[in-house]
């Protein structure tokens, strides 16, 4: 099967062969690529601190309270967060704007018959407009209307209004319009509004999440959770770095909130504004651009398809999952073989470790003894391990 580009004269035609590993972003917009990257490794590093931050011990700090009748868990503090992490966010978000305006500028001179004036420059951004009305209005703004290029029926112009948070049933919940809310706030406001506080509490007697909506969690002096005094109960209590949507002043996950704007940019937003499509190979985030390429095309070639945040998020259920599997294998080889598990996992690769668990994860399930005995033996003999004679 052939794959075609995209190729603009005017009007959009097709006929161009994609190059290699379905390369597709043309000569004038292979910025793109590296600048994703650069968001990326922008996020990484964020990724990386919080995980810190979040490491045993943790940030909260828990102590049991007894009253007359009943044994409370009490938040009495939390450690600081690095003030790393606001900037790095506000970094990241600010990179993934200013590709796309640089995508824009792109295309409007690419179509450009003549030089763009100062003014005619200077308007040239990416509106986030609540309704289709208020994007006709920007379109009209007499420095975009003198070109014609953003008006509606115009190419250019219909690819912007794709884009745009009135598509949206919940224009408050598009991610072009969390984009701009969030970097209009750390240009004029600060660099992002995080919080630190409790996430999700689960006893393991009852394995239930307490709604964090519906509880203040995050003041020091919140009873986090409550027994009947004399009861013997387990308790997890993970904490959550959250940031403040400026617009809604809704909490939300950083680490979510970081990717689910990086891959609407990266999966929708670019494809549709340098393509008007979005069927295309996905543009890959993870690229070293400390490095030097010598093409577009040998670059994207080097790009990993994992972004920072899915790394993150792999990286974080593994550490839980390779203490799993170091205990569940220990208990069927003996404490003797505890090194020899823990050296196998720590060399093992986090997405590697995480598929390797799922198997195990579906035939404990349905109770399948034998693929859970067939996958024991698979991992010990991976770790080069052996029962003990008293195991």
């Amino acid at each position: 099967m052939r794959r075609y580009l995209g190729v603009r004269v005017g009007k959009l035609t097709y006929g161009e062969p994609v190059p290699s590993l379905s390369f597709w972003l043309p000569d004038h917009q292979q910025h793109a690529l590296y600048s994703v990257a650069h968001a990326d490794a922008t996020i990484a590093r964020m990724a990386d601190i919080l995980e810190r931050y979040l490491h045993d011990p943790g940030p909260l700090d828990l102590r049991s309270r007894l009253t007359a009748t009943s044994e409370e868990v009490v938040l009495v503090g939390i450690a600081p967060l690095p003030e790393a992490v606001p900037r790095l966010f506000a970094d990241a978000l600010n990179q993934l704007r200013n590709v796309l305006e640089h995508s824009l500028m792109a295309e409007t001179t690419k179509l450009m018959t003549r030089r763009l004036t100062e003014d005619e420059t200077r308007a040239i951004e990416i509106p986030a407009t609540r309704t289709e009305e208020a994007f006709d209005s920007w379109t009209r703004h007499k420095h975009r209307r003198s070109h014609g290029l953003f008006m509606r029926g115009s190419e250019l112009g219909e690819r912007l209004a794709r884009l745009q948070p009135w598509n949206r049933k919940d224009s408050d919940m598009h991610p072009l319009r969390r984009l701009v809310t969030h970097t209009n706030a750390a240009k004029h406001e600060a660099p992002a509004l995080l919080t630190v506080r409790v996430g999700r509490v689960m006893f393991d007697s009852a394995p239930r999440n307490m709604p964090v909506d519906a509880h203040d969690l995050g003041e020091i002096g919140s009873v986090i959770a409550s027994v009947p005094r004399g009861t013997i109960e387990g308790l997890s209590v993970w904490p959550q770095v959250a940031v403040r949507r400026p617009h809604t002043g809704e909490l939300r996950t950083v680490m979510w909130e970081a990717r689910e704007i990086e891959e609407w940019v990266r999966r929708i937003a670019l494809p549709i504004l340098i393509m008007g499509r979005t069927d295309l190979p996905e543009l890959r985030p993870h690229l070293n651009v400390d490095l030097g390429y010598e093409s577009a095309d040998k670059a994207w070639n080097a790009a990993g398809a994992r972004s920072a945040a899915v790394r993150a998020s792999e990286h974080m259920v593994a550490i839980a999952l390779r203490s799993d599997i170091t205990e569940m294998m220990v208990s069927e080889d003996g404490e003797a073989s505890r090194a020899t598990y823990e050296r196998w996992l720590a060399r093992t690769d986090s997405s590697e470790v995480v598929a390797m668990f799922e198997p195990l994860g579906t035939a404990a399930k349905i109770h399948d003894l034998r693929s859970i005995a067939a996958i024991i033996e698979e991992w010990r003999s991976a770790a080069h391990a052996a029962p003990t004679a008293s195991s």
